[in-house]
């Protein structure tokens, strides 16, 4: 898991381990704070929501932390 530096004490986020953000432009993403996307809502031919969280964009930016 990760560590956000920040003022005061670092806090470990867990959000590319426990969920997906949908933003309004219809990119899906493993962290609201990323720009980063792993597909998108609006794709006609996207893979399921299981593919795309176990997918390898979603691993690859979850390894990077």
């Amino acid at each position: 898991m990760s560590t956000i530096a920040g003022p005061g004490p670092s806090a470990a986020c867990a959000a590319p381990w426990s969920g997906l953000y949908f933003r309004p432009d219809g990119v899906i993403a493993v962290c609201c704070g990323t720009w980063h996307p792993i597909g998108r809502a609006d794709d006609p031919d996207r893979p399921s929501l299981r593919a795309i969280w176990e997918g390898g964009p979603a691993q690859l930016q979850r390894d990077a932390l």
